[in-house]
């Protein structure tokens, strides 16, 4: 579990879904970690995609390596499958791809 690993403070980037948000808070051993959604980083939506779309904020993977560094993320949860038509999230799946995203063997533990 999630709560298991966390540090002190952590910061934990979620691609989307508020009630995981609402779940994490809602738990009194996750009151240490912060929640980001990135959907709110690299996309706008009003609302919903299908009544009103989305606009990509054009974010490159140099720029969404320095946001992870800014606001300290030590964890990502993500859905594979969430809007992979789009470039900013097929972006984001082929950076979380690579070694330096992958557990080791220490952390995997943890799930």
């Amino acid at each position: 579990m999630l709560n298991g690993a966390a540090g002190q403070r952590s910061n934990v980037f979620r691609l989307r879904d508020g009630s995981f948000i609402f779940n994490v808070r809602s738990i009194p051993e996750c009151k240490n970690l912060t929640v980001i959604r990135a959907d709110k980083l690299l996309l706008k939506v009003a609302i919903s995609r299908q009544l009103f779309g989305v606009q990509e904020y054009g974010v490159t993977e140099v720029k969404f390596r320095e946001m992870l560094g800014h606001y300290g993320v030590h964890y990502i949860v993500i859905e594979p499958d969430f809007w992979a038509d789009l470039k900013s999230m097929q972006m984001l799946v082929g950076l979380l791809h690579q070694r330096q995203f992958q557990a080791d063997d220490q952390d995997s533990h943890h799930e």
